[in-house]
């Protein structure tokens, strides 16, 4: 599993990533230092660990947290490779 910080809008720069398919979740930014630990701890179904609910309303729909609802996903092929993730509500 590879995970990436991001803070939008921003293009951003994955090196080392293996050719395939790969399911693709986002996650609203961490609310705390201790929030990161979303990205270093995963359930066994590919969903976030829990952690306390943000004080402001989480602008990205919660189906994007889980790799079973999201809906997202991409091949990598070799060489550069791109992928722009469009979310609805």
């Amino acid at each position: 599993m590879r995970a990436t910080v991001i803070h939008a809008p921003h293009d951003i720069r994955v090196e080392e990533v293996p050719v395939g398919d790969f399911k693709v979740i986002v996650l609203p930014p961490p609310t705390s230092p201790d929030a990161m630990q979303v990205l270093k701890v995963r359930g066994k179904e590919g969903k976030a660990a829990p952690v306390a609910p943000p004080k402001t309303k989480n602008p990205i729909p919660e189906r994007y947290a889980d790799v079973t609802t999201s809906g997202l996903s991409t091949t990598i092929k070799a060489g550069e490779n791109r992928y722009d993730v469009t979310l609805t509500p």
